[in-house]
């Protein structure tokens, strides 16, 4: 696996490159702090927006926060969002993260 990130006046992307023994199925997980919405194929959370370079499935996932001294920083709950890319033996995952 390599990473790389760039950050611009347009917004920061993030890539990943996965190279596989077999075909399989990759999935990267953001998590976020403000609850999200899905626009098409963005996340929309707060001030930003993550866009995958190519479209991907995606879900969301709400964690509550039950321990009291997280709760005193993270009120509420937090929320993991995955994209989820085709099987595949090399994966080119990229995401642009921006300001709305």
């Amino acid at each position: 696996c390599r990473r790389e990130a760039t950050c611009t006046a347009a917004g920061c992307r993030i890539g990943d490159v996965i190279r596989l023994e077999r075909p399989e199925s990759v999935t990267e997980v953001f998590l976020l702090r403000n609850e999200p919405v899905i626009e098409g194929n963005t996340i929309c959370a707060g001030r930003i927006r993550i866009a995958p370079d190519r479209p991907m499935d995606s879900d969301i996932e709400e964690i509550p926060i039950t321990d009291p001294r997280m709760a005193r920083s993270f009120p509420g709950s937090l929320w993991r969002v995955r994209f989820s890319a085709p099987e595949g033996k090399e994966h080119r995952l990229g995401f642009w993260i921006r300001e709305r």
